[in-house]
């Protein structure tokens, strides 16, 4: 179709393409068939999804595997707000998801209050506007000009939510086809100093500590930084949702800081030797089980931040806290301050804070280092919330080439399955584990009928206990722990194939590594059921560890 017959629809179909998003995860409804008509000609490919909620989720995991944006397409009112978990997921991790949605035509928004997204049945957009910030929602009208500010917020890692009503999505584009203001880069003056300062404080510190944190994953430049970091001799710690980022033997990795993280990591930090921990991509105060932030309390130019504008403020005192409008220039410029003269070798790791090998402790650590062991160094995983996250954090062996997502900060419970079937769409030669529970294969376990409808090479690794494992250990008495946690177990390996999945039951080392095996010959998805004992849900830890660490 020319230009001047371009219609809407078209053009926010051909915008997809120049985003790098070759698919879009969607569960279709009538305000939006002008969008799939034009979707069907293009070469954007439609994913079939089960429910929204997961488009949401898998345009989430393939934006973190591929680096460009994720995109989903649902219908308006409330199929919009199913899938609302995942943009304000989105947000709070920094990953760039575009939702598009449909609405009813214009004329009837006065009169028409039928699916409307808003308690008092009129047409608004209110309920995004609140989750993500007015500027990161557009309701597009005959003119596709919003088009740009949309890019722009997505190339700066921020979930952008458009509308589109159903008698415009058809309409001719009527946007002036001048010439496209030229992109403007680069900090501000003040940002820049501040990365100055920030890169000369750690270039004289004698024993800092680099934490990244989770939006460092889903910047650009973060493998050139990681690099330079190591070079120079610096020691490194990372957070649950960057620990993909660094290989797990380089010198200087402290390995994991904060929940279920190691103790060399935690025993650097707390060390009185140590005068500077710069935290890039995310912040300290969660589940801190170690009291170190006590001590950052108590040291107000030890602490330096920087991460993503309208990320929540910390309640520690800093030297130095940079949220510039576009993270990924603050780590750029980081990159280039520190290309010049490294830290002084005092700066390499601490005698006695080298990070000591774990070995796996449970069955649950033994089966996710048997996998990886398995299928090699091009595994990628993708962990959902519940108690195998620790085993996952504690097993896992990165190769430093991001091959390890999480839901960091807000961990809904599915998420993984959703996100690695998504993630799947943007590497389709690489296998993908998914890490899930039986709580979470409760609420969007459907969704695996859509790796089998596409042949995905997703591994569902099922944590199956019978139960929520820590709900059962937060539980104050065993009468508490049945009536809240405990739940008939299901027999996965006989779910997954009512919806075309192969799978295989495993209880111990032996029938896992069978298990892995038939993995291996299956060409589309297959599914593990882990059968751990009920005693693994027993045991008590503080109610309060959700809140301050294991």
């Amino acid at each position: 179709m020319t230009d001047g017959a371009a219609t809407i629809g078209d053009q926010l179909v051909s915008s997809l393409a120049d985003l790098g998003c070759d698919h879009v995860f969607t569960l279709p409804s009538a305000n939006v068939d002008p969008l799939l008509k034009c979707l069907a000609s293009s070469q954007t490919t439609p994913v079939l999804v089960a429910n929204e909620m997961s488009a949401g989720f898998m345009a989430d995991g393939y934006a973190r595997i591929t680096g460009t944006p994720g995109a989903a397409l649902v219908g308006g009112g409330i199929a919009s707000l199913y899938v609302l978990p995942a943009m304000v997921n989105a947000r709070v991790e920094g990953v760039p998801v575009l939702l598009m949605t449909g609405d009813v035509p214009e004329d009837f928004y006065k009169d028409v209050p039928f699916q409307s997204a808003r308690h008092d049945g009129t047409r608004s957009d209110a309920t995004f506007r609140e989750a993500l910030g007015p500027e990161c929602c557009f309701k597009l009208g005959t003119s596709s000009k919003d088009w740009r500010t949309v890019a722009k917020r997505l190339g700066a890692g921020k979930p952008v939510y458009v509308s589109v009503p159903y008698d415009v999505q058809g309409e001719p584009d009527i946007t002036p086809r001048d010439k496209e203001p030229e992109a403007q880069s680069g900090l501000e003056r003040d940002d820049l100093l501040t990365v100055q300062r920030v890169a000369g404080r750690l270039r004289t510190a004698r024993h800092p500590i680099v934490v990244l944190g989770p939006r460092m994953a889903h910047v650009l430049g973060k493998d050139a930084l990681v690099e330079q970091l190591i070079q120079c001799g610096m020691r490194v710690a990372t957070s649950i949702g960057a620990l993909g980022l660094v290989r797990h033997d380089a010198d200087g990795y402290l390995g994991v800081f904060g929940y279920s993280g190691s103790e060399t990591a935690r025993h650097a930090i707390l060390d009185p030797a140590c005068d500077m921990i710069l935290y890039l991509g995310g912040r300290p105060g969660q589940r801190d089980g170690a009291g170190w932030s006590k001590r950052l309390s108590e040291q107000p130019d030890l602490l330096a931040r920087i991460d993503t504008l309208g990320s929540a403020p910390l309640e520690l005192p800093t030297f130095a806290d940079l949220a510039p409008q576009d993270f990924s220039d603050a780590i750029d410029a980081l990159l280039v301050e520190l290309s010049g003269d490294g830290p002084n070798a005092a700066s390499g790791p601490s005698q006695g804070h080298r990070r000591t090998e774990h070995h796996p402790a449970d069955l649950m650590e033994h089966c996710i280092a048997q996998t990886q062991t398995h299928f090699g160094s091009e595994l990628v995983a993708f962990v959902d919330a519940g108690l195998h996250r620790g085993a996952a954090i504690r097993a896992w062996r990165s190769t430093g080439q991001n091959d390890f997502h999480m839901s960091a900060e807000q961990a809904p419970m599915g998420w993984a399955i959703a996100a690695s079937i998504g993630a799947s769409f943007g590497q389709r030669d690489t296998r993908i584990l998914c890490i899930t529970g039986d709580g979470c294969m409760h609420l969007l376990g459907q969704e695996i009928a859509t790796a089998a409808r596409y042949q995905s090479p997703v591994l569902f690794l099922v944590a199956n206990n019978g139960g929520l494992g820590s709900i059962s250990r937060r539980a104050q008495t065993e009468d508490e722990a049945q009536a809240l946690a405990d739940r008939t177990r299901v027999d996965w390996v006989a779910f997954a194939g009512t919806l075309g999945v192969q799978g295989a039951t495993a209880q111990d080392a032996e029938s896992m590594q069978s298990a892995l095996e038939q993995a291996s010959a299956a060409t589309g998805p297959f599914l593990i059921d882990l059968r751990l004992p009920a005693e693994t849900r027993q045991g008590k830890i503080d109610p309060r560890a959700i809140f301050l660490g294991a």
